[in-house]
């Protein structure tokens, strides 16, 4: 029988929705990493010299949450072709 592409349009919508409130929830995160230690993301992750300031539970959050961000968009993007 198969499943009828509505619901496959439908389970996808569903899922892009999830993955653009992760990327808004990290790049929250990441903009208050950047505003706290007054440091952007490439500097924090390219200099690693420059993030010795850098508590190190903030900066293991801090990489962890740029690592997820890489792969959310990665995700959000291939959802999106989807339905292109």
């Amino acid at each position: 029988m198969g499943i009828p592409y509505d619901e496959i349009s439908i389970s996808t919508k569903r899922e892009i929705a999830v993955c653009e409130k992760k990327v808004r929830d990290l790049k929250k995160v990441i903009f208050g990493m950047e505003d706290k230690y007054r440091m952007n993301t490439v500097e924090f992750i390219e200099k690693p010299e420059k993030g010795n300031k850098v508590e190190e539970d903030d900066a293991r959050r801090w990489h962890e949450c740029f690592e997820g961000l890489k792969n959310w968009e990665q995700r959000l993007r291939e959802l999106k072709e989807i339905l292109s």
